[in-house]
């Protein structure tokens, strides 16, 4: 990534920008959503790199390498960081047949919501579910990348984000539904019967605190239930 970097640095200067600045935004979602990701040879990390690996902050590092894409200005939107940026994110990170973060997101974390679990599955509590659904809504509410396509091609940048916007509007009211649906279902790992809706008020409150745990870990969304 350094190498990376400072070859934009040396592009950006010699067209009379310089964009350090938005390369280092977007690296700095960028680096902990690799590392959250796994030792994966097609998403490398810089040295040094910190990350969290629960889903709310994965949730979180693709919401910022998203903010960072869309606020770069026009003129660094083909530095080399920005176009390995769009590499990963539009195959490998877009793809939920892949070992990125799609495949985490409607995949891995989907099957939480399962009603019922799969025979010898973990059973997640109320709590964890819904800090589980704070990443869901953040991704809803903060890290839509379809703004980004016309912001790309408005700079004639050689890359896209088409795959990712196709994945994110199918994955992101999916899993929001999830939510909706474990709620109804009032945590009961057995088939889903809406008639069990608001019959749980001391485990809606349990789901309600552990969204709010992440509100005050990570970042404060709207709680949209």
């Amino acid at each position: 990534w350094l190498a990376a970097l400072f070859a934009s640095i040396a592009i950006a200067i010699s067209l009379g920008f310089d964009c350090s600045s938005s390369d280092n935004l977007i690296l700095k979602g960028l680096n902990p959503l690799c590392k959250s990701n796994g030792n994966r040879k097609w998403c490398p990390y810089a040295n040094g790199t910190s990350a969290y690996e629960d889903f709310p902050h994965q949730a979180w590092y693709f919401g910022q390498v998203i903010k960072g894409l869309a606020s770069a200005p026009p003129e660094c939107l083909n530095t080399s960081v920005v176009q390995s940026t769009l590499d990963i994110m539009n195959e490998h990170m877009a793809d939920p047949k892949q070992d990125g973060f799609m495949n985490i997101w409607t995949v891995f974390q989907a099957q939480y919501y399962d009603t019922p679990r799969k025979p010898g599955a973990r059973i997640e509590s109320a709590y964890t579910l819904g800090m589980k659904c704070w990443g869901f809504a953040y991704l809803e509410q903060k890290a839509n990348p379809a703004p980004i396509v016309s912001h790309l091609k408005s700079a004639g940048a050689k890359g896209n984000l088409t795959a990712l916007v196709a994945s994110y509007n199918i994955a992101a009211p999916t899993t929001m539904a999830l939510c909706d649906k474990v709620r109804n279902n009032c945590f009961v790992n057995a088939t889903y019967d809406p008639s069990r809706k608001g019959t749980c008020p001391g485990e809606l409150l349990y789901f309600h605190t552990g969204f709010l745990k992440e509100n005050l870990l990570v970042e404060e969304i709207k709680y949209p239930w």
